[in-house]
């Protein structure tokens, strides 16, 4: 089994809006420290901590652009990307307010985490 449990400390998220090509485009980008917790793989943590963290780094990344898809598919907001849009693009916004969901749907966005390990606590 290839799983690791990890806790997510000092998160910071940020999101920039713009509009290209008819469409709102969006960068997010996620940086956390996180402390491992358990791990049930066959990998020596200590000598290979830079791999670990890009691995944990590129399935948070696919795990978050997964949640945004099913967001663009039911064509909600749960996150607020409106406020964004509303605040730096509002002209371009104003336009389909009323049909934002529909909207955000359509829209294209650029994922990047960064996780750092901080600790790993009893992993065995």
């Amino acid at each position: 089994m290839d799983k690791v449990s990890f806790t997510l400390g000092g998160i910071s998220v940020k999101i920039k809006s713009s509009h290209e090509n008819g469409k709102f485009r969006y960068k997010v980008k996620v940086k956390s420290t996180i402390a491992i917790t358990e791990k049930f793989l066959e990998f020596e943590l200590q000598d290979n901590f830079k791999n670990m963290e890009k691995k944990l780094s590129e399935e948070m990344t696919v795990a978050i652009e997964k949640l945004i898809k099913k967001i663009q598919q039911h064509e909600i907001d749960p996150v607020g990307f409106g406020f964004y849009a509303r605040a730096f693009q509002y002209p371009l916004y104003k336009e389909v307010q009323d049909q934002w969901g529909k909207e955000l749907s359509r829209a294209q966005f650029d994922v990047e985490v960064d996780l750092r390990i901080a600790a790993t606590g009893a992993v065995e």
